[in-house]
């Protein structure tokens, strides 16, 4: 894939590089470029990468001269993992953090990160406050989500990468971002650098302004792996089960099943030495965080029930759990892990499996 130097650094010292990627981003680059020469920290370089752009985002990243800034432009990829893998390819400093073309952070991130860095820990991340197209605040990050464990990083995608800095030399050693534009780029990564033994230090400091966008690429991707829960014959047995699943009685039980997995699950993982807890926060803080939330639950933890589906294939009718991510390994650490969290779901569903196909 061709690259193109619009312009180099003038700078050549830094303790973090930034790498941001801009796809016709001009409206919203402004803003975001603005937020990094206002960082309390100046040991910075940033290199924008345009992505093809086809508006005057290039112009807009060449209208700013300090010599810490440099413009690129590459091949078009169609998704972000590419244009950051070549942002890498220029990155010299000790340390990469990541800014989308459409995000901002407060004056005070990349001390917070390098800070964070600074203990040892191969990545870090901080909180956010997000906000619409319009600018406006709708939601924050809490303490809550700023834990981390190797489970949560295999289950959930956790950080967006404008949130996230890490050591340079981690992420070629597990083959670079994915650049197929499948989405999930970021949690492909996070997971990978996890199953090598990384892990994030993280702060729960609000020092980014994350645009959340309703039209996201990761609303659009489709299910590319499944755990089969049974595989029948008849599709009028099917769809009397998953009548059955959506039954007031069998929700309710599983309802239960789930809320006991939950407590179970968080107890487990929080006596682990892998167990990370946002900067401040002690573990017993945040395991109460999380319980509660259990507690209180009636939708944020979504019941196995919920998302159970199925479909003909070539041996049958096939009910199973859809799983979104990239590789077939992890959807493998996906099915292992919910196997060893959803011991009661798991009961519940085979006695039910059971009574509709003897």
């Amino acid at each position: 894939m061709s690259v193109e130097v619009l312009r180099g650094w003038g700078r050549l010292d830094a303790r973090i590089d930034v790498v941001c990627v801009a796809y016709n981003r001009s409206q919203a680059l402004r803003a975001t470029i603005e937020s990094v020469l206002a960082q309390s920290m100046p040991e910075w370089r940033m290199v924008i990468v345009s992505d093809s752009s086809t508006d005057d985002t290039e112009e807009v990243a060449l209208e700013y001269g300090d010599p810490r800034i440099s413009v690129v432009r590459c091949g078009s990829y169609g998704g972000p993992g590419g244009p950051r893998n070549v942002g890498l390819l220029f990155a010299g400093a000790e340390y990469v953090a990541y800014l989308d073309g459409d995000d901002s952070w407060r004056p005070n991130h990349l001390e917070t990160l390098v800070d964070l860095l600074d203990t040892g820990a191969p990545l870090a991340a901080s909180g956010c406050v997000y906000r619409n197209s319009e600018g406006e605040a709708i939601g924050a990050s809490e303490a809550a989500d700023l834990v981390w464990h190797p489970d949560l990083q295999v289950l959930h995608g956790f950080i967006e990468p404008s949130r996230v800095a890490h050591s340079r030399r981690i992420v070629p050693e597990v083959g670079g971002w994915n650049e197929e534009n499948s989405g999930f780029e970021d949690w492909d990564l996070w997971w990978r650098l996890a199953e090598k033994g990384g892990y994030f230090a993280t702060s729960a400091r609000h020092t980014v302004d994350q645009n959340r966008n309703e039209g996201g690429r990761h609303q659009a991707v489709t299910a590319r792996y499944a755990i089969v829960l049974h595989t029948a014959g008849s599709e009028s047995e099917v769809r009397r089960f998953m009548e059955r699943a959506q039954s007031d009685a069998f929700r309710s039980r599983m309802l239960e099943g789930c809320l006991a997995d939950y407590r179970a699950w968080y107890s487990d993982i929080a006596r682990s030495d892998h167990f990370t807890t946002p900067r401040g926060h002690s573990r017993e803080e945040m395991l109460d965080v999380l319980l509660g939330r259990i507690d209180c639950a009636t939708t944020d933890h979504a019941l196995v029930t919920d998302r159970v589906t199925w479909s003909k294939g070539k041996n049958g009718y096939s009910i199973y759990y859809p799983i979104w991510c990239v590789r077939r390994e992890h959807a493998s650490r996906i099915k292992e892990v919910h196997l060893r969290r959803d011991v009661e779901q798991s009961r519940i569903m085979k006695e039910e499996l059971a009574r509709v196909f003897r």
